[in-house]
């Protein structure tokens, strides 16, 4: 296959056959390698849209919540439909029925005709009933200032009943688009909400595998694409489709062989029109998952921003970028090219239409043709018709455009919810809640007993991936108060533990008790309550430091969390800040060290006060003197509970109850520190300086 050149990258390609697949790239082959990599394989068929109408009929199942709002705008919409194709039917008979009898009146000669009854009788053959009602609204055989004055005063109400309707349709206009924004922006509201919850809920291996910028485009690209949907398309493509087939209706009852002619020139073109949609939709799915996969690239450059310019990758990165960019670039033009050709198509249509029921119109005139009987008037109401008929027309496939887009979206948003979440919640047979006294309790219903925190791991397997174990029959206990301290290289294990106890990732095989109990039988979430985590990188909200404190107990008093903020050592820092616990941070975190956002977290641990702790690395990334201060804090809020420490300084874990020593995913050496000295292992050749973790 011939390469096109981009900047330094192939532009298609064709990789290796895996799985009886052949890898396809459009984005060159170095920057394939690394997407590949970094966001999965892409092959053919990428980014097709699976189940478009079932995501189209869930859009509007969101409706359902604002339903008699919604039932209001069908009635206002309907009325304004109505009021539309009455104003384009009247011109006709006011025509036929009116201004031409007039015409003939007052200058004295009826034509072809001997007078008003032959005019009525043949002139006015083959029209409504409505054209006869007209014409006798006039003496004809008066005088012809009579005629006149009569034919004004017929004219001027019809004005004024067609401007009231006018009135009534703006009325209607007005009360549509309040309608349809509060339905759109409430609809959009349940399905944010819907994510969000969902978000929630998701597994962490999710979160481990996907770029957080694709599943912040599904927040707002997505999202914003089904914005316009329920706000404008909806009711848009509703009011379009009700008024062609409101149009058509009474096209075929003024005249059934020019209905006949437009009919089959728009079922032509929206035959033209469906062939586009059909190939531009694939476009548009793809659009938004390299939308995706963009912001995913931007949101990974942003947050590492600083490990970029430190080890000088700008130019990596931007290569990267350019490919990534490369092949949303591709997507678009190609979705949008195919959307914007459907304008011309039926703006070209719409005019041979009206050119050829033009033609056909004027020899049917000139012909007087007996069988079909055409007037002056109904040919001018057949021109309006088809005037009128190309908006909707028009409107239809300009939205296709962005009912294309929404569903892309919808699609996206909707593969998000569908996924399923972390075991049910409700099935659990204990529960854990705090009590009036300030200590926890199981209860499963019937029974209740004390939360005393022992702990106990029976010969547990774990991997993240499947046929890749982490964890080897790992084996150990926690009794109520205990501290104990897991000490290992990088990748022994030691935070994997950690995320089995609070249930992050469920175990392989064996079993994992606390007090006794299965922690499968255990609701996540208030078992996630009884315990809390203390880790390396703190993660402080956008809030007033109070607020981020109270975060470990929503009810705590500004008394409580300030007792906590001083058992965490937190509170002298605290108070040197310009508004002291009310000062505002931002997300960011950026007026605060690293220190002093972990004794924030000890205090946020502190105020919700759980029987288990678990410290992961808390002050690997602090100085000393700062070490100290955290030390002294978490010594504070350990007294009586049962405490899981992982360290690298081994001077952290010195006095733990039971250190344990990790090794490819085992428990090598266990012990009290002087046990393990005297036992002369890995334990002991780390605390004499004899070898390193690595």
């Amino acid at each position: 296959m011939k390469f096109k050149s981009y900047k330094g990258f192939n532009t298609a390609g064709r990789g290796p056959e895996i799985n009886d697949v052949t890898l396809q790239w459009t984005c060159g082959k170095e920057g394939y390698q690394h997407i590949a990599q970094h966001y999965g394989v892409r092959k053919k068929g990428y980014g097709k849209p699976k189940h478009s109408w079932a995501s189209l009929f869930r859009v509007f199942s969101y409706l359902k919540g604002d339903k008699w709002m919604f039932f209001a705008a069908v009635i206002v919409t309907t009325v304004m439909i109505v009021i539309n194709i009455v104003g384009g039917f009247v011109s006709g008979p006011l025509v036929d029925a009116l201004l031409q009898p007039a015409f003939y009146s007052i200058s004295g000669s009826w034509g072809q005709y001997s007078g008003p009854a032959d005019y009525l009788s043949v002139g006015l053959e083959g029209t409504l009933p409505f054209y006869k009602t007209i014409f006798e609204m006039v003496d004809w055989t008066a005088s012809p200032a009579t005629v006149f004055s009569q034919t004004a005063q017929t004219m001027g109400m019809f004005l004024g009943i067609l401007g009231g309707f006018y009135v009534l349709g703006l009325l209607c206009s007005i009360a549509q688009i309040f309608l349809m924004t509060r339905i759109g922006t409430n609809s959009l509201m349940r399905l944010r909400n819907d994510m969000f919850a969902r978000m929630q809920r998701l597994p962490l291996s999710y979160f481990d595998q996907t770029a957080h910028g694709d599943i912040m485009s599904r927040f707002t690209n997505d999202v914003d694409n089904l914005a316009q949907f329920f706000n404008t398309g909806i009711m848009e493509m509703f009011t379009s489709v009700i008024m062609m087939v409101g149009l058509l209706v009474f096209m075929f009852m003024v005249n059934w062989l020019l209905a006949l002619v437009s009919l089959i020139m728009e079922l032509i073109a929206m035959g033209i029109v469906a062939i586009n949609v059909h190939r531009s939709v694939n476009a548009f799915s793809e659009t938004q998952v390299s939308m995706g996969e963009f912001n995913g690239i931007a949101e990974e450059a942003l947050s590492g921003l600083k490990v970029i310019k430190c080890f000088s990758k700008e130019d990596d990165i931007m290569a990267l970028f350019k490919s990534i960019d490369y092949r949303h670039t591709v997507h678009n033009k190609r979705s949008v090219f195919l959307s914007s050709a459907n304008v011309p198509i039926v703006n070209n249509m719409n005019n041979l239409t009206t050119a050829l029921v033009a033609m056909i119109g004027v020899v049917l005139i000139a012909t007087d043709s007996s069988i079909i009987h055409v007037t002056v008037g109904t040919l001018i109401s057949y021109v309006a018709f088809l005037r009128m008929l190309a908006r909707p027309f028009n409107n239809i496939s300009n939205l296709l455009t962005m009912v294309q887009s929404s569903l892309a979206g919808a699609e996206r948003i909707f593969q998000m919810i569908d996924l399923p979440p972390e075991p049910s919640l409700q099935k659990a047979k204990w529960r854990s809640y705090k009590g009036e006294d300030g200590k926890f309790y199981w209860t499963d219903g019937e029974h209740t007993k004390p939360l005393q925190g022992q702990v106990d791991m029976r010969h547990v397997d774990f991997s993240y991936v499947k046929g890749q174990p982490i964890l080897h029959d790992i084996t150990l206990y926690a009794h109520p108060g205990q501290k104990i301290a897991l000490v290992g290289s990088t990748g022994a294990g030691k935070t994997t533990i950690t995320n089995l106890l609070t249930r992050f990732y469920d175990i392989d095989s064996g079993e994992i008790l606390i007090d006794g109990i299965d922690i499968k039988d255990i609701d996540r979430v208030s078992m996630r309550r009884s315990m809390t985590l203390v880790l390396q990188d703190t993660h402080l909200f956008s809030g007033t430091i109070m607020d981020n404190i109270r975060y470990g107990h929503l009810k705590a008093s500004d008394e409580r969390c300030i007792e906590a903020a001083k058992m965490a050592c937190a509170d002298p820092f605290i108070k040197k800040l310009s508004k002291g616990y009310d000062t505002y941070i931002d997300g960011a975190n950026a007026s605060l060290s690293q220190g002093q956002k972990q004794l924030l977290s000890i205090a946020r641990c502190a105020v919700s006060n759980p029987p288990i702790l678990i410290l992961d690395e808390a002050t690997s990334s602090v100085d000393t003197r700062t070490e100290r201060l955290i030390s002294k804090g978490m010594d504070n809020i350990m007294k009586g509970k049962t405490v899981f420490v992982i360290a690298h300084r081994l001077s952290t874990v010195r006095y733990a109850d039971c250190i344990m020593v990790m090794d490819k995913g085992r428990i090598i050496e266990r012990g009290t520190h002087d046990e393990l000295l005297a036992q002369k292992g890995r334990y002991y050749e780390l605390w004499m300086g004899k070898t390193e973790l690595d």
